[in-house]
């Protein structure tokens, strides 16, 4: 078995913008707002192609929560 082949588990999937807003529940607009502001990750396939880690993208909406003042 060659070391360097991914395995199912090792895969990342990449998504499209309209696939990751369904997937979380954003909105199209705001989406682009913070993609704009450099605030999401992208993969970049082409000159204008780009898709994106739904992994990442979580993690970067989580970094951006505002913790309740109690």
């Amino acid at each position: 078995m060659n070391p360097t082949l991914l395995t199912p588990a090792d895969e990342v999937r990449l998504y499209t913008k309209a696939e990751i807003c369904e997937a979380l529940h954003i909105p199209l607009p705001r989406f682009r707002f913070l993609r704009r502001r450099r605030l999401i990750p992208i993969v970049r396939l082409g000159y204008r192609s780009f898709r994106y880690d739904i992994v990442d993208v979580r993690n970067a909406l989580n970094r951006l929560k505002v913790k309740a003042v109690s």
